[in-house]
């Protein structure tokens, strides 16, 4: 398996840059895929949701969008990240695959902006 292949396997075993799936104590803060402005600097809060009894009952991870801004300059987007680090903390918060979950908080900065929910509709189970 190449490093490639190897990304795109943590990648969906973290399910879409979030908590990991199967460890549940991992969580990721921060989702970097660009370093250069400009971009998007976006909080998305996430959570674990029940999909539904088949198959012995199911979960998947739903993000929303809190807040984005676009930043033109490196500054701009340093400043967005400090701002959303300190205003979004996780400290204190439970894991998500925790039944006192209330969410987490991920800062993503990307070339393209967030969706508002990801997914977009609630997953149904085939």
């Amino acid at each position: 398996m190449d490093q490639r292949q190897r990304n795109d396997l943590d990648n969906y075993i973290t399910g879409h840059y979030g908590e990991d799936q199967f460890r549940g104590d991992e969580d990721v803060e921060e989702s970097q895929d660009v370093e250069a402005a400009p971009c998007f600097v976006s909080v998305m809060h996430y959570d674990r949701y029940y999909g539904g009894p088949e198959e012995g009952g199911w979960y998947y991870t739903r993000y929303e969008r809190v807040e984005s801004v676009f930043c033109n300059t490196n500054q701009e987007m340093e400043e967005a990240l400090v701002r959303f680090e300190a205003e979004y903390s996780n400290e204190g918060r439970p894991s998500v695959s925790s039944v006192l979950s209330e969410g987490r908080y991920q800062i993503r900065v990307t070339n393209i902006e967030q969706p508002l929910f990801d997914p977009p509709v609630r997953p149904h189970y085939e």
